[in-house]
């Protein structure tokens, strides 16, 4: 076997393809990483935008669902498992995970405690609404009582010169709808 020098240029595209492309346990990903010289070929003759081909293509591959390197959470992440491992491997805890089984429980507990932040959150502006409202009735009673005290000053005026209905004691007051019949309403 004759002895050849690889170009320096070979070489270190090999090793950057390698830097971003190598995952681990990834056999598709580290096949293609070392069937990649005619690339550094490329590379040699100056073509450096050939860099781009090759580190796509493994990403797309490693993002995609059939890397059993890409490093995934639990599928039951969403309801609290913080659990994450290479796909591969994932399998061997969705078996063993104590959340998965929850999972439905828990989601619908989650969706109530959703639907009771928003009640409250409502409630909470509706709050703020009526004291606001509030407030403003108090200023305008407020003001409403220092013209009136400024018109009539001793007490004299719309308020002394209607008086208040009396309340009827040891009476019992009975509506048409409380009565069956006129002739009991009489004796009261």
């Amino acid at each position: 076997m004759p002895l050849t020098v690889v170009p320096l240029a070979m070489v270190l595209l090999t090793l950057v393809i390698a830097l971003f492309t190598l995952v681990d346990n990834c056999g598709w990903a580290n096949k293609n990483v070392h069937t990649l010289g005619f690339f550094s070929k490329l590379i040699y003759l100056g073509y450096f935008h050939a860099l781009d081909p090759p580190y796509n293509s493994i990403k797309k591959h490693h993002e995609a669902v059939e890397c059993v390197a890409k490093v995934v959470a639990c599928r039951a992440a969403d309801v609290g498992c913080e659990f994450t491992s290479a796909r591969g491997h994932m399998q061997d805890h969705e078996d063993k995970c104590a959340v998965w089984p929850l999972r439905a429980i828990l989601q619908r507990q989650q969706d109530t405690v959703q639907r009771l932040s928003r009640l409250v959150e409502e409630q909470q502006t509706m709050l703020k609404r009526q004291r606001s409202e509030i407030d403003e009735l108090n200023k305008d009673m407020q003001a409403l009582k220092t013209q009136a005290s400024v018109k009539f000053p001793f007490g004299v005026g719309p308020s002394a010169a209607a008086p208040a209905a009396a309340p009827a004691r040891g009476r019992i007051i009975m509506s048409d709808s409380d009565s069956s019949d006129s002739s009991d309403s009489s004796d009261y």
